[in-house]
C-alpha cells in the first residue's frame, strides 16, 4: 500500500489513535484469538450456547463468514455488529451465517482475555502463528491484514 504505515495490533491496543477507524481496537487480541485458536474448520464441541442471554442452537464447523462476523462484532461500535442475530457480513458474501458459530467465537474469545504479548513467535513448535498486522492507507482505509 503506497504510502500506508504498518503496525502489529498490540501497537493498536496500546493506542488506539493509530487506527481511530477500528472502533473496539482495545479488542483486536480477542480477534488474534479467534484467528489463531478457533480457525475455519474447527468444530465447535457444544451444539447451543447461551451468550448475552440469549440461546442459540445449531453450532457446527466455523466458516469464513463466521470469522467475519465475530470480528466485526469485535470491532465496530457497541451495538452495530455485535449482536449473533444480526451479524454484520460483506455484502457480497452469500454464505449463510451461522450465528451459533458466531456467538461461540465470541464467548470463546472474551473468557479467554487473551493477551497477545504472552505470545511467543516461535515456529519450530510446529504450530504457526497468524499474525493480525493493522495497515493505514491515507488513500483508503484502516485494514487488517492477516
Amino acid at each position: 500500500y503506497f504510502g500506508g504505515q504498518a503496525f502489529n495490533s498490540m501497537a493498536v491496543v496500546r493506542n488506539s489513535s493509530i487506527a481511530p477507524d477500528i472502533r473496539r481496537s482495545y479488542q483486536l487480541n480477542q480477534v488474534v484469538y479467534i484467528l489463531n485458536y478457533l480457525p475455519v474448520g474447527t468444530v465447535v464441541p457444544i451444539k447451543s450456547i447461551v451468550y448475552e442471554g440469549q440461546d442459540y442452537i445449531g453450532c457446527s464447523v466455523i466458516s469464513e463468514v463466521d470469522i467475519q462476523a465475530a470480528i466485526w462484532a469485535l470491532t465496530e461500535l457497541s451495538g452495530k455488529c455485535d449482536n449473533p442475530s444480526r451479524p454484520c457480513v460483506d455484502r457480497f458474501v452469500t454464505e449463510i451465517v451461522n450465528n451459533c458459530n458466531v456467538a461461540y467465537l465470541l464467548n470463546q474469545s472474551l473468557i479467554a482475555n487473551y493477551s497477545s504479548e504472552s505470545i511467543y513467535y516461535i515456529c519450530s513448535n510446529g504450530r504457526s502463528f497468524v499474525p493480525l498486522v493493522v495497515v493505514l492507507d491515507r488513500d483508503i482505509q484502516t485494514l487488517l491484514i492477516l
